[in-house]
């Protein structure tokens, strides 16, 4: 299974969690999109669950491979704890800036896409990635030390 995961949700954290989980970090890919969502289709077909970007290109990308994917966002209401998040976590003030002007457009973007092959997963307030994990892997999950 393929996850796009908006920034802060919890992908790197996630995948630390178990081996069967992937945060496939975008910057490997040096914008080549078609490459980025060819690896995700192979790790998800052997069987991960594969953790991406939710770069538009990307899911232009995964359309195109007929491939289906899920989209985990925020609420748009809690905009506010992820540009806190992205500020604790250590990201640039670029990074903060850019979030935080592109936010709801970005949102607005992936609610709007209307793909048979796209299934949008909206978290609840300060949800992450770890509440997808819960559902989709019971088996393997780890305790948070």
């Amino acid at each position: 299974m393929i996850f796009c995961g908006f920034p802060g949700v919890g992908k790197t954290v996630n995948s630390r969690r178990s081996r069967d989980w992937i945060d496939l970090d975008s910057t490997l890919f040096n914008k080549d999109f078609k490459a980025y969502a060819k690896v995700a289709k192979a790790l998800s077909e052997a069987g991960f669950y594969v953790q991406v970007s939710t770069h538009k290109e990307l899911r232009d990308e995964l359309e195109a491979l007929h491939q289906e994917y899920y989209v985990v966002i925020p609420s748009k209401s809690d905009k506010q704890n992820y540009l806190s998040r992205y500020s604790g976590r250590g990201d640039s003030k670029e990074f903060v800036s850019t979030l935080d002007a592109n936010f709801e457009t970005w949102i607005d973007d992936i609610l709007e896409t209307h793909s048979r092959y796209q299934t949008v997963i909206v978290l609840r307030r300060m949800g992450t990635m770890y509440d997808i994990f819960l559902i989709f892997d019971k088996n393997e999950v780890k305790q948070e030390e």
